[in-house]
């Protein structure tokens, strides 16, 4: 507890085609606070954390990072569980439907296949 940590996020665009307007949310859990330090020019509102307007040329990645405070457990569900996820791009994204714990709007017209891939300390998640 109280130790702090970064977690990084690796968005690939598998190609064929350039992504552009690509959006990223982190939802962040009860377990943390102190949300710092976010990169790419990411917002927080809310234990939300946002990355908008993103480009990511085919078959490359781009990297976002954040820092949090680990909190003492309270047994919260999910606690500790973070989720993060694709939220837009101007093209259609056939593969952009992760499985989490939140809704997923209808894709959206894009060619690139995006995926997402998150680490800590205390769980590993990609999207394929």
């Amino acid at each position: 507890m109280g130790d702090v940590i970064t977690f990084t996020i690796t968005v690939t665009n598998d190609g064929p085609d350039a992504a552009t307007g690509v959006e990223v949310k982190d939802y962040v859990p009860a377990g943390y606070s102190g949300i710092t330090a976010i990169d790419n020019g990411g917002t927080e509102s809310g234990g939300t954390i946002t990355w908008t307007g993103l480009s990511i040329p085919a078959n490359d990645f781009i990297t976002l990072t954040f820092q949090v405070t680990v909190d003492a457990p309270t047994g919260a569900p999910n606690e500790y569980k973070n989720v993060t996820q694709v939220t837009d791009s101007d093209l259609l994204d056939p593969d952009s439907q992760p499985n989490n714990l939140f809704g997923n709007t209808p894709p959206r017209m894009m060619r690139p296949r995006l995926r997402s891939f998150r680490n800590n300390p205390t769980c590993r998640w990609s999207k394929r």
